[in-house]
């Protein structure tokens, strides 16, 4: 399965414990204060940041390098190449979010409207890589 590596971001970003029972926690050490209730402490676990990242990352370059290929294979050329690879993207990047259940903030600690161009432009050269390698290898050769 395509998405078999998003399973990977079960892992909650931040825990809300009460103030200073940190010491069975290994987490970065800067403290977000929860307003609603001075008496909690929000920290962000750089751990589950990195892997959460990385694994967004790998499932946006597994689905673009895909992509790239199919576009070639079907012989799209120009600027219906390129509307191709913004609505894979947009999918990818839906279906990470409905995988995350629309909770964004707990698993990359960044808004939407961050994380949806991130992965257009992390992405784009992979794309056109694959997409004009699968072309010519089906049209030119």
């Amino acid at each position: 399965m395509i998405f078999g590596g998003i399973n990977r971001l079960g892992l909650k970003l931040r825990e809300t414990i009460e103030s200073g029972s940190f010491n069975d926690i290994a987490i970065h050490p800067h403290r977000l204060i929860n307003m609603e209730n001075p008496d909690t402490t929000t920290r962000v676990s750089m751990e589950s940041l990195m892997i959460n990242g990385s694994q967004i990352n790998r499932v946006r370059v597994l689905m673009c390098i895909v992509s790239g290929i199919i576009c070639g294979i079907l012989g799209l050329t120009g600027l219906q190449g390129l509307l191709f690879f913004i609505i894979t993207s947009i999918v990818t990047d839906l279906a990470l979010i409905t995988k995350m259940k629309f909770n964004l903030k707990e698993y990359t600690n960044s808004p939407i409207y961050q994380f949806l161009p991130e992965g257009l432009s992390s992405t784009v050269m992979s794309f056109i890589l694959f997409w004009t390698l699968s072309f010519a290898v089906v049209y030119i050769y």
